[in-house]
């Protein structure tokens, strides 16, 4: 069975050679279809509630995608690999569309979630240092080996119910200094974000995700014709997640090319580079739609963190270390390396 597998791998491998997906010629636009998104052949009559509104979400989803989308827009660089952003960081209000606006409060108070206060976007550099980012890449790069692909991205889940197995592929250490950004991130969007002190954030889901600049068709690839750069609206997709961050493990222009982070506006795309220890977060919601450029060289690395208002969807990743690992987390969320000093944050 393995054998006549990797026949039909090879046999593709030749088709393909000369089809890599290309970001300027690729169909971004989408259609939605109600079967893929609920994953099975299900009326709409047989749907919950709440099934129905993440449809309705996803069909604003692809309307934003099909109506921001263009490849004759302004382009605005926000935020460059070269550029020296103050201790404060860059903060922008996010672009609102009414119909996605109005959807998006109904879909929040249907689910019982905190409607964020701020619909904005914030960058900080040297928000992680050298050393930890350094400190994550290398166990993260060899805890993906032989892991599955998609196209030219490879994703390591960091959920509490797998932490033995990520402890077991990346070692201990950097479960705990990984635990320790996550935390500090969360600090960082509840005081950036104007969150009232009776709410409280938790962290929902994180993964480091690595895109490569070439994609390999060998036995671990699970979708060769999958495209890391389509645009997305992280809420459309998972309810729960009310705040989004990324922290840049890797550099533009260092470690790979092109590859930026773009907001699809509906006037401008705004665009953000890669910089080792930039921190980005943003409202999960319709008014920041983004993707992902294509990388055409080398390899970038980004720690994906979401955050909930909702108790019930918190990741119980931190509950599984022993009372010193809490402590050392507690101690690497406390880092402050923007301005040297402690960062004051509950």
């Amino acid at each position: 069975a393995f054998h006549n597998s990797f026949s039909r791998l090879m046999e593709r491998m030749h088709m393909l050679k000369d089809t890599e997906p290309d970001e300027a010629s690729h169909d971004l636009h989408l259609k939605t279809d109600s079967n893929l998104i609920l994953g099975g052949k299900r009326e709409k009559s047989q749907m919950s509630e709440t099934a129905q509104e993440l449809l309705r979400a996803q069909v604003i989803q692809n309307r934003l995608v099909n109506q921001n989308f263009r490849r004759d827009k302004a382009r605005r660089v926000w935020a460059s690999a070269t550029q020296k952003i103050c201790p404060e960081g860059l903060k922008m209000n996010a672009t609102i569309d009414k119909e996605a606006e109005d959807f998006d409060l109904a879909l929040f108070n249907k689910l019982k979630q905190h409607v964020p206060k701020l619909k904005i976007r914030i960058v900080k550099d040297r928000f992680a240092s050298r050393p930890e980012c350094l400190q994550v890449l290398g166990p993260a790069l060899a805890g993906m080996h032989n892991m599955f692909i998609q196209g030219s991205r490879t994703l390591l889940p960091l959920k509490g119910d797998l932490m033995p197995e990520i402890v077991s592929r990346i070692g201990m250490k950097a479960a705990i200094l990984i635990e320790g950004l996550i935390e500090r991130t969360r600090r960082c969007i509840k005081q950036e974000f104007e969150l009232e002190d009776d709410v409280e954030l938790y962290h929902c889901s994180s993964m480091i995700q690595r895109i490569r600049g070439v994609r390999k068709l060998d036995k671990f690839q699970a979708d060769y014709d999958f495209v890391h750069w389509k645009p997305q609206v992280d809420k459309a997709n998972v309810a729960t997640h009310d705040y989004s961050a990324l922290l840049h493990l890797t550099t533009k222009g260092v470690h790979f090319k092109n590859g930026s982070l773009v907001f699809v506006d509906p006037d401008e795309d705004i665009v953000i580079d890669s910089v080792q220890g930039r921190l980005v977060a943003f409202t999960s919601g319709p008014e920041n739609l983004h993707r992902v450029e294509k990388v055409s060289s080398g390899t970038r690395l980004v720690l994906s963190m979401w955050f909930t208002a909702s108790k019930e969807c918190a990741d119980k990743g931190a509950e599984w270390f022993d009372p010193e690992s809490k402590r050392r987390i507690q101690e690497i969320a406390a880092r402050d390396f923007s301005e040297h000093k402690l960062y004051i944050g509950t």
